[in-house]
């Protein structure tokens, strides 16, 4: 992606796991180095936690619908949570006029200011068009780039699910499912962003 295009300047470093869920679908998680800090970012509004207008923005306001939508359920996170409380993916997200690092959870809040919004997973907008498919694009702080990183990189991949061999149905299979998320974190010097 240009730097014109994606809203973060130059990337200029990377790193990626590609991971397999449990049902052999593949999914990238990512950090990613970029030229813009995380404030300039923020200020002009490159990760977005927001319902789209559908009047003004009716491409991205469906691909939002379709793919950023959070549902609780016992199986993904232990929800629906009791009211006044968050699932372990910490849905329904709480009002906020605006995007801030919160330092008593060493993670950023973002914008959020109608009940829609609560519902939102971050995004970013142009690679959303591109993807068209399910992502979690986050800010974190460089705490919490070490934790993500020691987890990804050490994580095991579920051996115990298939039994793969060459020329094996289950292997043609994981091969050639589509990825389905993207997870990333962009990152300037000390300060990061995480797309999960």
């Amino acid at each position: 992606m240009k730097p014109s295009n994606s809203e973060w300047g130059i990337l200029s470093h990377f790193f990626e796991r590609v991971e397999f869920q449990n049902r052999g679908a593949a999914h990238t998680h990512s950090c990613i180095w970029v030229e813009k800090s995380i404030d300039e970012m923020i200020a002009t509004d490159v990760i977005r936690s927001d319902l789209p207008d559908p009047q003004l923005e009716p491409e991205i306001y469906q691909l939002v619908l379709m793919h950023q939508i959070h549902t609780c359920s016992s199986k993904n996170c232990g929800g629906p949570a009791p009211p006044g409380q968050m699932c372990k993916k910490n849905f329904p997200r709480p009002y906020s006029s605006r995007t801030y690092y919160n330092n008593d959870e060493h993670k950023y809040v973002h914008r959020c200011i109608s009940e829609q919004d609560r519902w939102v997973v971050p995004y970013h907008a142009p690679i959303l068009l591109i993807w068209n498919a399910h992502m979690n694009i986050q800010y974190v702080s460089t705490r919490g780039l070490g934790k993500y990183l020691t987890k990804y990189v050490v994580k095991p991949e579920p051996s115990h699910v298939f039994n793969i061999t060459e020329d094996d149905k289950y292997r043609e299979h994981v091969v050639s499912v589509p990825w389905n998320a993207f997870f990333c974190y962009l990152v300037k010097r000390y300060a990061i962003l995480q797309c999960k």
